[in-house]
């Protein structure tokens, strides 16, 4: 296969994988993600199980430490296999009253394993000069099932679209502060994330994992008037 057109199948898998889109619940995506206990789509059986979350009563804000913390977003394509991407500028914080989450990735600092994928990833298929940031706001609840596990519900924004996103994670304590991980299915059509020239190359669905770190927030008081 020639560069270019190596190019445009990595480029638009890679789209697939960078937008976090969500699962048309009714799709045979979605069903598959669900019966591989990929989260993505969850059941509506799930609501009926959520309960209260309950977080350190004395902090009212938690922030992700960046160094401590990944995130990783992972699609495939018929031709080249799987692909990996990474973002270096992304942030998370997490409400304690209610209990909530706020993402926000810096599209613009979109990393690849090879330039020219980023480059017409940025410029082309994400656009990042109009669109330079996606984000996810959602409640978290728990599941009533192990201490820890939770529904995460909220609306994801991308590429212009603002999209109900539902998925299942997990929040623990660990030091002073708590531990969130997630992996669940997403679709990139969901945000109208296609690219025509490698559209038959590629799969609809990937794969998100975070695994963060959060921090009680350090707020500094000023002495005096």
């Amino acid at each position: 296969m020639k560069r270019s057109a190596r190019a445009l199948a990595i480029a638009g898998l890679v789209l697939g994988s960078s937008t976090g889109c969500v699962l048309d619940g009714n799709s045979p995506d979605a069903r598959d993600a669900r019966e591989a206990g990929v989260f993505g789509a969850t059941s509506p059986a799930a609501a009926a199980e959520e309960s209260p979350l309950s977080l350190h009563p004395g902090a009212k804000r938690y922030v992700v430490l960046g160094r401590r913390s990944h995130l990783d977003i992972r699609g495939h394509d018929s031709v080249l296999g799987d692909h990996s991407i990474t973002f270096s500028r992304w942030s998370a914080r997490i409400e304690t009253e209610p209990p909530r989450i706020e993402v926000d990735i810096d599209l613009r600092s979109l990393e690849s394993s090879e330039g020219f994928v980023a480059s017409i990833l940025r410029d082309h298929v994400l656009e990042v000069d109009r669109y330079p940031h996606a984000t996810l706001v959602g409640s978290l609840a728990g599941t009533g099932g192990r201490g820890g596990d939770i529904v995460i519900d909220g609306i994801a924004d991308v590429h212009g679209k603002r999209v109900p996103l539902r998925f299942n994670g997990a929040i623990r304590e660990e030091g002073t502060g708590y531990r969130f991980k997630a992996s669940f299915a997403m679709s990139r059509r969901a945000f109208d994330c296609s690219y025509a020239p490698a559209e038959p190359f590629l799969d609809d669905t990937f794969h998100v994992t975070v695994d963060a770190l959060a921090t009680e927030e350090r707020v500094e008081v000023q002495e005096g008037g």
